[in-house]
């Protein structure tokens, strides 16, 4: 009765085993990899700078996934990716790169790389003590800025000369252009009226 017993129970577990065994599904996770390399407008890499990978969205969330620090090649690497897109960005003092982008989803088993140049920054502070408005421009690309009265306004700009316009609304054409160097990580300000 022993040996029927065993040979019945090591039966039921074989089964069991054989079961689960079916049963069970093994998933194999498939990541991406994606290589971006820090450079300067100028031309070589930068090492030591931050770069922060963001899954790309539209409108962007900026919420940051990982950060790296660029090695003496200028080159981080994000293991372990889920295949979809992604953007990032760097920054090195004040060396800044904009929001470079992998559109569409990564590729799995091979190396996606992406590259994102950087260029000096500084940062322009526009001042208004008067009580009217001043149009303002010569350093965005295409429009000009209404400086309400009575504000402060602060943008961050390449590093480089600059002429800017400054006029009251009330008088039209009746303005100062003013030469400025942003230079990098420092302030230029403007304040009106002159």
């Amino acid at each position: 009765m022993f040996n029927k017993l065993t040979r019945q129970l090591f039966f039921i577990l074989m089964l069991a085993g054989i079961f689960f065994t079916a049963c069970s599904k093994t998933t194999v996770e498939q990541t991406a990899t994606l290589q971006i390399t820090v450079k300067h407008i100028a031309g070589g890499v930068i090492s030591g700078a931050t770069v922060n990978l963001y899954k790309y969205e539209l409108p962007p969330s900026h919420q940051i996934l990982a950060t790296q620090i660029t090695g003496t090649n200028g080159i981080v690497t994000f293991n372990n990716l889920s295949p979809i897109a992604y953007g990032w960005d760097a920054e090195k003092g004040c060396q800044k790169g904009q929001y470079g982008t992998w559109l569409g989803p990564l590729n799995i088993g091979i190396l996606n790389k992406g590259v994102i140049l950087v260029i000096e920054t500084g940062t322009l502070k526009l001042i208004n003590n008067s009580s009217e408005t001043y149009l303002v421009n010569g350093f965005q690309a295409t429009n000009a800025l209404n400086l309400l009265s009575n504000t402060t306004y602060f943008t961050n700009l390449n590093a480089g000369p600059y002429t800017i316009h400054g006029e009251p609304i009330s008088t039209p054409g009746i303005g100062r252009d003013t030469l400025i160097n942003i230079v990098c990580s420092d302030t230029a300000t403007i304040t009106y009226p002159y």
